[in-house]
C-alpha cells in the first residue's frame, strides 16, 4: 500500500488534471511528455538494479 504522503499528492494530482482538463489537447500532450520521461527512467533504473525478476514485476505492478 502507498504511504499516506503518496496517497495525498495523488490526490492533489487528480484535482490538478480536473483544473486543467480545459487547456487543450495540445497542452495535456506537453505535460504528458515528462510524466512518460520520468516512468522511462524509473522502469530502466529497476532493470538495472533489481536483484531479480520478483523486483522488476513488483515494480511493474
Amino acid at each position: 500500500m502507498p504511504s499516506e504522503e503518496v496517497t495525498k499528492k495523488l490526490k492533489q494530482l487528480s484535482i490538478h488534471n480536473i483544473k486543467q482538463e480545459n487547456n487543450g489537447p495540445d497542452l495535456n500532450l506537453q505535460r504528458l511528455w515528462p510524466c512518460c520521461d520520468r516512468s522511462f527512467a524509473f522502469y530502466d533504473a529497476i532493470v538495472e538494479q533489481g536483484i531479480n525478476e520478483e523486483v522488476m514485476l513488483t515494480a511493474q505492478n
